[in-house]
């Protein structure tokens, strides 16, 4: 897993950018990806880390299954979409309403 800053972001919205999909058996989500240049990548988050001294957040993810052979976390433009993915999630499950 790669750790990612979070930084100023483009707003995603859940079933048009992206899909929350359920595993089986387990208490964790993976999110496909549904437009962009990353379309049908499918990938698990997994530590997300607060940084109070330079407020900042940073979090890990991993491909679950990607159409792209050579598409890896160390994709800059993936971190990126996946950090749009990220906050768009937070702020649903914060209760704020994207605009």
């Amino acid at each position: 897993m790669n750790s990612v800053k979070l930084g100023v972001l483009t707003v995603m919205i859940e079933s048009i950018d992206y899909e929350l999909i359920p595993v089986e058996d387990e208490e964790h989500w993976n999110v496909r990806i549904k437009t962009g240049d990353f379309i049908e990548t499918v990938f698990q988050f997994g530590a997300l880390e607060l940084n109070n001294d330079i407020d900042s957040m940073t979090f890990n993810f991993d491909i679950v299954y990607t159409p792209d052979d050579t598409l890896n976390t160390e994709n800059i433009g993936l971190q990126n979409h996946v950090g749009m993915i990220l906050s768009s999630i937070l702020e649903s499950a914060i209760g704020h309403p994207q605009e």
